[in-house]
């Protein structure tokens, strides 16, 4: 009799009770009940009252200081220097879309909107007016997030000036207890929530719908989806906002969590002091959770429409939140990640083969929600291979489950792992303030165990070495065992065999009977290269500047440009450039070689395939991806320092070695085929075709890439592209950005990029001759079923380039963005959010390019282009309010604080100055020079850039 999968038998067990009962399943680690105030709760299992015999949760990181005050509110605060001279000041709330009542179905959210449109002390628009001033962006800097289980709101203020620190404390203590509710900022704001909903709405969102009523059904998720039901945004009384705050905006239900440069002991001073005046309700309301899934039979969802563009299969079994407090915790965490690495390459190997029914695949356990965990496996399907999908799916899962992992995939998973958590250790002290908000806000609301990067590196030494193979072979059996099964498929309405239910339910019935092989492991590789080239030399030598760069020439006449930084303790970022690119070819070669760079990239280098490549680098943190632009070629990359050699020679291989994989080729494209050939599906995606075709005059290369046009490439063409465009080093620019030696990088590049092929050859970018429309064009486009619309308003024209005109079109997009947000959303009620972006190419061709962009509904699109002209030929009459300009100086000012100390920032920079031939300094005082910024020069750069006579408007509406 075969052996069958428990893992399966616990899905079909149900369908086929003559199987019999599934043998015992392992037990499942301890679980957690969700936690209301933030303290620690034993799961089933646990010891309530822990003897000293009893393990312990691991303490809170010693860097953080935690407490909580008299009124029940908790808070966190860390001293932390990255990003220097900032601080994240964030406010958790315990409460989302679950704690809503029937009539207040997007309330939770709509009360975080209301946060932001005025308070007892900041009338209206007073926050986001205050913290513009200061320097900080609307939505990178000051943000917020309603989830099933939570509310958050987050802010990043400066901190050399002690009042932007204590003002931000305030804001926070005014959103935590002091909203306001105007009737007419809460009328407003209903359009804007509106705009949001309808942001969303498209087919994705259409089968999530359906499918979280069939895997929630019976709990509260399934039924209090964050954004609500829009009837209720449109009309519900003010009064069931303010009752939602009333109930679920109180001290026991919040932290406050403060990261930055900051004295702890005066932080929690500041905060005592600030909040300490929060009171809670006489009568509390206890805290509904989400609810138990229903368990037994595996629920299935099939669902399609007729905008989806791929085909999904996924399978979900769903069990309560672990605990996350303990050490042994941690531990399964570890066999949770083994688990997936060593899957997930099984099913990327599958997925590189021609024959393969899915286009990529992922394993997974997260949270779901608070309260629920799932152990996913889901995949892209090919059109009409749903069911082999779903078979493969559950054949590897049960093919582990029946033979286990081989001990070489363990090995190299356990080394992989240990290299992660060890690169995060030495990187600890550069991680952003707000990455450590983030855990802290996680460690309140379900208790999640924050040590420190170091100490948890010092838990994956401790613990990953005990972790048995058999442990995690068995580990999607304790995940399924007492879980709530779910099948979920979605697929284009007009996808080929699409499977009933009844089909579904037989496929799980014959997997569990299927006979399978052990897995056949392929051999890790030892090395990248057999042999080193034979090295070139550094000719020439300019010394460290006054900016600390250095400068090389090579003897094949490759220039590299070397900055040695501290900002990060460990990584190294790079890039190469060549000015050349797809124009340089003719129209046959770029037809079956157009897509040679990302083509040839994921078929390995040399004697190594994609899969023993991606073995070689497990262990290792090396990227290298090659790009073949229009106008370049070239390479970016990062590393850190003890895996510079394998970066170099892996430059040099994808350099002169791209391997010629016919199955491997066959396999991408067909995989690329399939990602294209309903692309078109999508409004959105047809809508930003049309404008595409309109701008570039209809010409051939901007035409949208097609299934077709992917079925044509040609592996042999696309080789010899690649050795046209990667066989010449001669005019590349290599840029190294980070924590370098010189000494060691020396050698280095002698011997990879000095070693490299070249000819001498010079070329230009080269323009293809697009010619955009020298008139107006107005351009309307009906797609999709929402209710929705888009609305892209693009001027362009020819435009010398120049460093002052270049700032001028940057300072009239920042201030438009400004007051387009202000009266197209906080005004009119709108939109969501408004698009303005500006900027002048400098080669091939030197054009200007200005575009406006936003969302709406329908009935509204014509109303809000208008405003957009109107407020644009205010400002070309008018000019601006100096207040705005104030706003973008100090927010340009502050963002260059902190890129001065990012190294793609520095690579960026110094890439680009070696592309134009431009001395770095020049870009560096134009990134300061913030004082050329006058309301003349915006009034005036709006009037030259912004006319209407030169520009193309396209709109999106819906078919009906």
């Amino acid at each position: 009799m075969l052996r069958r999968s428990r893992l399966l038998l616990a899905l079909v067990a149900v369908v086929a009770v003559a199987c019999g009962s599934p043998p015992k399943a392992k037990p499942m680690p301890p679980t957690v009940t969700p936690i209301v105030t933030g303290d620690p709760a034993p799961g089933p299992g646990a010891d309530p009252t822990p003897g000293p015999t009893a393990e312990q949760p691991l303490p809170l990181w010693s860097n953080v200081k935690t407490g909580r005050l008299a009124n029940g509110l908790t808070y966190y605060v860390m001293r932390h220097k990255q990003p220097e001279n900032r601080a994240a000041l964030w406010l958790a709330v315990n409460a989302g879309s679950l704690q809503e009542d029937d009539d207040q179905q997007g309330l939770a959210h709509f009360v975080e909107h209301m946060a932001f449109n005025g308070t007892a002390k900041y009338p209206k628009q007073a926050i986001i007016d205050y913290l513009e001033k200061i320097g900080m962006e609307f939505g990178p800097d000051v943000n917020a997030y309603t989830s099933f289980d939570e509310t958050v709101y987050q802010l990043q203020v400066p901190t050399d000036d002690a009042s932007y620190v204590a003002k931000g404390l305030d804001i926070l203590r005014q959103w935590a207890g002091s909203i306001a509710f105007d009737p007419v900022e809460v009328d407003k704001e209903r359009g804007v929530v509106l705009e949001e909903w309808r942001l969303g709405r498209g087919a994705e969102e259409r089968v999530f719908r359906k499918q979280a009523s069939v895997i929630f059904g019976g709990t509260r998720y399934a039924e209090r989806l964050p954004i609500g039901k829009p009837e209720i945004i449109k009309s519900a009384p003010g009064d069931a906002a303010r009752r939602y705050y009333r109930d679920w905006y109180r001290p026991d239900l919040m932290a406050v969590i403060v990261v930055g440069d900051l004295d702890p002991d005066a932080l929690v001073a500041q905060v005592s002091a600030v909040f300490g005046d929060l009171t809670n309700p006489a009568t509390p309301r206890t805290r509904p959770g989400g609810g138990a899934l229903v368990k037994g039979e595996p629920k299935i969802a099939i669902d399609t429409d007729p905008e989806l563009r791929q085909a999904t299969v996924e399978l979900s079994a769903m069990f309560p939140h672990r605990r996350e407090s303990h050490g042994s915790d941690y531990r399964w965490f570890v066999i949770d990640a083994l688990y997936h690495e060593m899957l997930g390459a099984r099913m990327q190997r599958l997925a590189r083969q021609p024959g393969a029914p899915f286009v990529m695949a992922f394993s997974s356990t997260g949270s779901s929600t608070r309260e629920v965990e799932s152990f996913s496996r889901s995949a892209l399907a090919k059109d009409g291979q749903i069911l082999p999908t779903l078979a493969v799916l559950l054949d590897e899962t049960t093919r582990v489950e029946r033979h286990g992992f081989t001990a070489a995939e363990f090995e190299l998973a356990k080394a992989s792992y240990l290299r992660r958590t060890a690169n995060s250790a030495v990187e600890w002290d550069q991680e952003e303030a707000a990455g450590y908000a983030d855990e802290l806000t996680r460690h309140f609301f379900e208790h999640e165990l924050v040590i420190g990067r170091v100490a948890e590196d010092e838990l994956a030494r401790k613990y990953t070495p005990t972790i048995t193979l058999d442990e995690v072979n068995h580990a999607a059996v304790g995940w399924s065992a007492d879980a709530a099964h779910a099948i979920t498929v979605t697929a284009p309405a007009k996808a080929k065999a699409i499977p009933s239910v009844e089909e579904v339910r037989a496929a799980l019935v014959a997997a569990a009977g299927r006979t399978l092989e052990p897995w056949v492991e392929q051999a890790v590789p030892t090395a990248l290269m057999a042999t080193a080239p034979t090295a070139g030399t550094i000719t020439n030598e300019t010394p460290a500047d006054d900016l600390g760069v250095v400068r090389w020439t090579l003897s094949n006449g490759a220039k590299v440009i070397v900055l040695p930084t501290t900002f990060d303790n460990q990584r190294v970022v790079f890039e190469a450039s060549s000015p050349g690119g797809t124009a340089q070819w003719k129209d046959p070669r770029w037809k079956k070689a157009r897509l040679a760079g990302a083509a040839l990239s994921a078929l390995g280098v040399g004697a190594l395939s994609a899969d023993q490549l991606d073995r070689f680098l497990a262990t290792k943190r090396v990227n290298v991806w090659p790009t073949i632009s229009e106008t370049d070629e070239g390479l970016g990359g990062e590393t850190t320092t003890a895996d510079l050699p394998t970066l170099l020679q892996l430059i040099h291989l994808r350099m002169t070695a791209p391997r010629r994989d016919p199955e491997a080729f066959a396999a991408w494209k067909a995989g690329r085929a399939e990602l294209l050939a309903r692309r078109d599906l999508s409004p959105e995606v047809g809508f930003g075709d049309e404008l595409t075709a309109t701008l570039s005059g209809g010409h051939k290369r901007r035409k949208p890439l097609t299934a077709a046009d992917v079925r044509a490439l040609d592996l042999d063409e696309s080789l010899a592209a690649w050795r046209d465009r990667f066989g010449d080093a001669s005019d590349f620019t290599f840029t190294f950005v980070g924590n370098l030696d010189l000494a060691t990088l020396r050698p280095l590049v002698e011997t990879y990029l000095a070693s490299l092929p070249a000819a001498g050859r010079r070329e230009t970018r080269k323009d293809i001759g697009v010619k955009p429309p020298k008139a107006v064009v107005r351009k309307v486009v009906k797609r999709g079923v929402e209710p929705k619309a888009a609305v892209q308003i693009v001027f362009h024209d020819e435009q010398p380039w120049s460093r002052a005109d270049e700032a001028d079109v940057s300072a009239l997009a920042a201030v438009l963005d400004i007051r387009l947000r202000e009266i197209l959303r906080e005004d009119m009620g709108g939109v969501y959010g408004v698009g303005v972006w500006g900027w002048i190419s400098r080669q091939p061709t030197q054009r200007r390019s200005f575009v406006v962009r936003f969302g709406c509904a329908p009935e509204n699109a014509k109303a809000l282009e208008a405003a957009v002209m109107t407020e644009i030929a205010r400002v070309q009459k008018d000019g601006v309010d100096a207040s705005y300009l104030d706003k973008v100086r100090e927010t340009k000012r502050r963002s260059h604080e902190l890129e001065l100390k990012d190294n793609n920032y520095w690579l960026d920079l110094l890439g680009t100055a070696a592309a134009y031939g431009d001395d770095p300094h020049d870009d560096l005082r134009a990134a300061t020079a913030t004082d050329a910024m006058t309301v003349e020069r915006v009034k005036a750069a709006a009037a030259r850039y912004l006319s209407p006579k030169r520009m193309v408007v396209g709109v999106l509406l819906p078919v009906n």
